[in-house]
């Protein structure tokens, strides 16, 4: 859930976008949240800060060699296995780093703004597991 912003600010699409229409669209999530005027605002600026593109580059620019590796007519399977490796850990890195942060930001809200953030949080995991898989077409 409070990844959601994180999510949304980290698409390509998103990096086009300005700050201000960056900031709009976090509020726009955060008010759908339920929180308080104030939660909303903090909630939005914490949002903008845990969106780190440059941490979104590094997995890039190994899933570019990835899928480089894979297009040459005899890939190296020992590379790709490193690649893979140090796809994995980085981007469990950047997952810690970024649930470490959540938790710390919702400590920062109103005891009631932080509750609603825990609703919704479980609320989104339960909605996702009842979900399922979904398979997407590939672009």
């Amino acid at each position: 859930m409070l990844g959601a912003a994180t999510l949304l600010l980290g698409v390509p699409a998103a990096s086009q976008m300005t700050q201000s229409q960056q900031l709009d669209a976090a509020r726009s999530i955060s008010r759908l949240l339920g929180l308080s005027p104030a939660g909303t605002e903090l909630w939005a600026r914490q949002s903008l800060k845990r969106a780190r593109n440059d941490e979104l580059d590094k997995i890039s620019a190994v899933e570019l060699e990835i899928g480089r590796e894979l297009a040459r007519s005899t890939p190296d399977r020992a590379r790709l296995d490193t690649l893979v490796e140090r796809f994995v850990v980085e981007n469990a890195a950047i997952e810690r780093r970024r649930k470490l942060q959540e938790l710390a930001d919702a400590f920062e809200h109103t005891p009631a703004d932080r509750q609603q953030i825990g609703r919704f949080i479980a609320d989104a995991v339960r909605d996702a597991n009842n979900r399922g898989a979904v398979l997407q077409p590939l672009p």
